[in-house]
């Protein structure tokens, strides 16, 4: 997978590690060659960073972790196609990893994250988008209640609490306390409901 990124020779720095600054210098340094008018695009391959995100060796993963979140948004369409092909250990790295990456660009694709065959993955993405808010983000979660996993609609009822804001969302949290079979998932939504409810005191 190749991802043709756009620099601007002062843009912002790396938000994590010494990798990510590297990196940074790195793409800056490439931004400066050739002529003018190419000098500003560069291409990466980010499909080992992907692979290395599984990697037994935590220092490799960590590492890949670190390069993916630094590069942020421009990532997210080789994230995006890797959660499509990749085993489920790879797809739970590109999770972690799009909780980490603050674009709103993230939250569509761990949206689409909650459409995955394996549950872990489905319950760590309805996770992440608890560190989010938004209508897209509650859209998301509140889908994810009607999964067929406890994990995953105890995930989502508990980011309710950051993602979920509408009158909508409330009841739909009310509702699945109330009609939620697994006990998990019915006391998670009614924690989330004691917090929300709290919102709307005067």
């Amino acid at each position: 997978m190749r991802l043709r990124a756009a620099l601007r020779p002062a843009g912002g720095r790396p938000r994590r590690g010494t990798a990510a600054l590297a990196l940074a210098c790195l793409l800056r340094a490439l931004a400066g060659c050739g002529d003018e008018q190419s000098a500003s695009v560069v291409t990466l391959d980010l499909q080992e960073s992907i692979r290395n995100l599984a990697a037994d060796d935590l220092d490799v993963s960590s590492a890949a972790e670190e390069r993916l979140a630094a590069i942020g948004a421009p990532a997210l369409p080789a994230l995006h196609a890797a959660l499509r092909r990749e085993p489920e250990a790879v797809r739970l790295g590109i999770v972690q990893v799009l909780g980490e990456i603050r674009d709103d660009g993230a939250v569509a694709v761990l949206a689409a994250a909650l459409g995955d065959p394996a549950e872990q993955v489905r319950a760590d993405a309805a996770a992440a988008l608890g560190q989010r808010s938004g209508a897209e983000a509650e859209r998301a979660v509140i889908g994810a209640f009607g999964d067929g996993s406890e994990l995953v609609r105890q995930r989502a009822a508990l980011a309710c609490v950051a993602a979920c804001r509408s009158p909508a969302a409330l009841d739909a949290v009310l509702r699945l306390a109330l009609d939620d079979p697994a006990p998990e998932a019915g006391w998670a939504a009614v924690r989330s409901l004691v917090v929300l409810r709290g919102f709307d005191d005067p």
